[in-house]
Formats: C-alpha cells, structure tokens, sequence
C-alpha cells in the first residue's frame, strides 16, 4: 500500500516538474525582454502620473482647504481634490516647500524608467530622497 502512494507521489512531481519546465519555455528571451522593458515603462507612466498629480496638488495648496489640520464648510479648491488638499497640507506643514522634492523625484525616477535606464541601487535612491526630505 505504501509502494503505491510512493508511485503516484513521485508521478505527480514528475508531472509538477514537466509542468514547470513547459512554463519556463513558455517565452523566448526575447519575449520576456520585451516585456520586462514594457512593464518598466508602465512604471514610469504609473510613476510619472503620481508625480504629476502630487505637483499639481503642491501647486494649487490653499491654507483654506477642508483638511487634517483645517475644519472648514468650503469646497475644496485644491486642483488634486481632496486627497490633493490633505496630501498637500501634511507635505507642506511638514517639510515646508522640501515637499516638491518627491515630486520632482517621481518624475526624474519615472524618465528614467521611460528610457530604459533603470533604477539599479533602488534602495539607495530611496535612502538618499528620505535623507533629503528633512
């Protein structure tokens, strides 16, 4: 009875491994190039439309606004909206006009995904924007 389970447990790691090698050549090197470059592109479109939106938000910052730290009755003038007008509020209030350098940086990151150029020390990037901000 044990002989049997054996058998069929070795069947379907034999199968798993037939499996994953289909997966494997599932794509050409070529292929999966190409889609690593688009997908590091999307990144910089997802990227870049933050960073737009955050400068947008940055811009149009009114000490009014409806807010964390501002009780008001008014609509929000924010361009960004009223995650704009809360998102503004915070980065200014705590960084002073420090804030655009995310901002800017998105951008700068989202370029250079763009362009094929890469991220390569990634955590040191971000090290070196959290060192900046204060």
């Amino acid at each position: 009875m044990s002989r049997a389970l054996a058998d069929r447990s070795s069947s379907s790691s034999s199968s798993g491994g037939r499996l994953a090698a289909g997966a494997r050549k599932f794509a050409s090197p070529a292929v999966k190039a190409a889609l690593r470059r688009r997908g590091a592109e999307m990144a910089g479109l997802v990227l870049a439309v933050a960073g737009g939106a955050l400068l947008v938000a940055l811009v149009s910052y009114n000490p009014a606004d409806p807010s964390l730290s501002t009780a008001a009755e008014r609509p929000v003038t924010n361009l960004a909206g009223p995650a704009g007008a809360i998102a503004a509020d915070l980065l200014l209030q705590g960084f002073g006009w420090a804030a655009m350098l995310p901002s800017a940086v998105a951008l700068g990151w989202a370029w250079r995904l763009a362009t094929h150029k890469g991220l390569a020390p990634f955590a040191g990037r971000v090290a070196a924007v959290l060192g900046a901000l204060p």
